[in-house]
């Protein structure tokens, strides 16, 4: 996995599990993914040093893959996905195929 599927990948698992982080990693992984701060310029900001924000960081991806691998929020959501662009394909059901793609983007 290159670093920009890194990425994208733990930006989905923060909008999924974000809220179970403690408030202090979720800002920090927030800058960091969806902010688009280095780890320096997060570290300036705070006062910290940026191993401090590294680590943090760390300790947050692993609180975020360990809550996808109990509850598999996001391998549900991409499975669902698959079935939406074969349905899609098929030229049938578009109208329902973009509404259910809306209600799992925005939520009910």
């Amino acid at each position: 996995m290159d670093e920009l599927e890194r990425k994208e990948r733990y930006a989905l698992l923060l909008d999924l599990y974000g809220s179970l982080l403690g408030s202090e990693q979720l800002r920090r992984a927030k800058d960091y993914y969806f902010g688009d701060f280095s780890l320096a310029e997060i570290a300036e900001r705070e006062g910290k040093s940026r191993n401090a924000i590294h680590l943090s960081i760390q300790a947050a991806e692993r609180k975020l893959d360990d809550y996808e691998a109990r509850l598999g929020l996001a391998k549900r959501q991409e499975a669902i996905a698959q079935i939406l662009r074969r349905i899609e394909e098929s030229g049938q059901f578009t109208k329902e195929c973009a509404r259910i793609r809306r209600l799992l983007i925005n939520g009910i």
